[in-house]
């Protein structure tokens, strides 16, 4: 499901509007992501199947053992610091712990990545005073080795956390022109 939002609009409003539209994201479980759409600003909604509105997007289908597709991922990748235990990001120029990220979910979800471009951002969370956190962007293509597991991801995200728009995999038809990491 494609909604379009204002240019302006930030995660931390994006996140209370479809909070406000289908009930909390954590009860409900529906996923989303930024994008755009013919040059606007979008939220690509994925709700559950037994959601009230679940139907009115596109099936998720089973699909076959060695699929191939392009895929988007936008993920908030942390890890814990040994000393506070506290979640932290790594430097945003340090992509091999990334992409490590990246194939160990992929085995955990059923696919294994082909090529891949990674993007590394921040966004501002609009948030009591805000704050900022690390934005990755994967964009590639993958094949399918678990169909089970790989359906499961895309109705329930990659990652542990899918507030603010990370976690959702989209897949497409795969692009000739994904370069090769």
């Amino acid at each position: 499901m494609l909604l379009q939002i204002a240019p302006d609009a930030d995660r931390y409003g994006v996140h209370a509007a479809l909070d406000a539209r289908w009930g909390r994201r954590g009860e409900v479980g529906f996923l989303w992501t930024l994008g755009r759409v013919e040059g606007t600003r979008a939220a690509r909604v994925r709700l559950p199947p037994e959601h009230a509105d679940g139907n009115s997007g596109l099936p998720i289908l089973a699909p076959a053992l060695g699929a191939r597709f392009g895929f988007r991922l936008c993920a908030n990748i942390t890890q814990k610091d040994r000393n506070t235990g506290k979640r932290r990001s790594w430097v945003r120029e340090d992509i091999a712990p990334r992409r490590g990220w990246l194939d160990r979910r992929g085995a955990e979800h059923g696919f294994s990545i082909e090529a891949v471009q990674i993007d590394v951002g921040r966004c501002f969370i609009r948030k009591g005073r805000g704050f900022w956190i690390d934005e990755t962007q994967f964009a590639g293509s993958l094949q399918v080795e678990n169909a089970e597991a790989f359906t499961a991801a895309l109705a329930g995200g990659v990652g542990q956390r899918g507030a603010f728009g990370f976690g959702l995999l989209e897949t497409f038809a795969p692009s000739p022109r994904t370069e090769h990491a």
